[in-house]
C-alpha cells in the first residue's frame, strides 16, 4: 500500500511487514522443462535435449542445429552455440535477433526481426549494418560500442525495445571475436507501467493535481530553465471556510469540495502553468513568463468561477 503523506510503499509478505521507497515487481524463472509439441517431431532422428537439462556429452561441432525457445535462452546458450555450428536456425523466437560477423556484416535474422525491420530481406545477409539500419542510429550505436552492451530502442509507433548485445567467440583457447548477437526484447508493456507509476506517485490521491514532492521538483527544473530577468507569478490558493464545510457537512464532501476546486483551477490555467496540491486545502499554481498583471487576472478568473459554483 503506498503512503501519501510519507511517500513509502508498505508490504506485508509471508516473511514480515516491509516498507521501502521503490517496489520493483518480478517474476522467478522456469524451473521446470517443457517440450514443444510439434507435429513429426517424434520422427526426428537426431539428438533433441531441452537446454535445462542440457546434454554435455554431444558436439555441435559443425552440426546443423535448430533453436526453438525465447530471448532468455538466446542470451544464454546462442552466442557459444553459433561459432559452432554449421547452420544455426531459431526463426521460432519471439524476440528478435540479429547476427553480425566482426566488422558488422549481416550474417543472419530471425522472423521476429524482421517484424521489427520488415524491409530487411534474406537477400541482405552479405552487407553492411551501417547501410541496412542507417535509420536506426541507436542500433548502429550499440554495434560499433566497446564496453557498452545494452540500448533502448524506440520505434515510429512508439513501441520500445532493449537491444542486449553478445560476443561471439570462437570455442577455442585464444578465443577470438567471430561477431555479435542482438537481441531485441519488448519492453513497451512495462515501460508504460513504469511510466503509469511515476504519474501515479506524483499525483494528489485525491485531487489528482500533483502531490507537494512533485510540485517541488518541478518547480525546481522550471528554475533551472528560466532566466533571471524573465517573469515569474505564484499564486497561493485555498478555500475558504473549508474548516466550516467539513464541520458542517462532514469529510466525504470536504473531499469532494477539494477535488471540484483542483479541477476549476486547472481548467483556468494554461498548459504550461504548475499546479498541485500544497497541504489540506491550500493549492500552489506557479506561473512562469507571466507578468503581475496577467497572473491577477488568472487569478480572478478562478475565483469568479469557484464563486459561480
Amino acid at each position: 500500500k503506498w503512503d501519501e503523506a510519507q511517500h513509502i510503499w508498505h508490504l506485508e509478505t509471508s516473511k514480515g511487514a516491509y516498507q521501502a521507497k521503490t517496489v520493483i515487481f518480478t517474476t522467478g524463472p522456469i524451473t521446470e522443462p517443457s517440450m514443444p509439441k510439434l507435429k513429426g517431431i517424434e520422427t526426428f532422428k537426431g539428438e533433441m535435449f531441452h537446454s535445462a537439462r542440457w546434454n554435455h556429452d554431444y558436439d555441435l561441432t559443425g552440426k546443423r542445429v535448430a533453436v526453438i525457445g525465447t530471448g532468455a535462452s538466446a542470451i544464454q546458450f546462442i552466442p557459444q552455440v553459433q561459432p559452432l555450428a554449421k547452420q544455426l536456425i531459431f526463426q521460432r523466437f519471439t524476440e528478435g535477433i540479429l547476427i553480425f560477423d566482426r566488422n558488422g556484416v549481416l550474417v543472419d535474422f530471425n522472423a521476429a526481426s524482421n517484424k521489427l525491420f520488415p524491409k530487411i530481406k534474406r537477400t541482405d545477409i552479405g552487407k553492411k549494418g551501417q547501410e541496412l539500419f542507417a535509420n536506426f542510429p541507436k542500433l548502429l550505436e550499440l554495434l560499433d560500442a566497446v564496453k557498452r552492451v545494452k540500448e533502448i530502442l524506440v520505434l515510429d509507433d512508439n513501441s520500445q525495445y532493449q537491444m542486449q548485445k553478445t560476443i561471439l567467440s570462437e570455442a577455442t583457447e585464444k578465443a577470438e571475436i567471430v561477431g555479435y548477437m542482438i537481441v531485441f526484447q519488448d519492453i513497451t508493456y512495462y515501460h508504460n507501467i513504469v511510466t503509469d507509476l511515476q504519474i501515479e506517485v506524483g499525483r494528489d490521491s485525491l485531487t489528482g493535481s500533483l502531490n507537494r514532492n512533485k510540485l517541488t521538483s518541478e518547480v525546481e527544473i522550471l528554475m533551472t530553465k528560466m532566466q533571471a530577468e524573465e517573469n515569474l507569478a505564484i499564486l497561493m490558493i485555498d478555500v475558504d471556510y473549508f474548516k466550516q464545510i467539513n464541520d458542517t457537512y462532514g469529510h466525504l464532501i470536504g473531499d469532494e469540495v477539494l477535488k471540484i476546486f483542483s479541477q476549476i483551477c486547472q481548467d483556468n490555467l494554461r498548459h504550461k502553468d504548475i499546479f498541485g496540491r500544497y497541504g489540506g486545502d491550500e493549492f500552489i499554481a506557479v506561473l512562469p513568463y507571466t507578468k503581475e498583471e496577467e497572473a491577477l487576472i488568472i487569478a480572478k478568473r478562478i475565483r469568479k468561477t469557484v464563486a459561480s459554483r
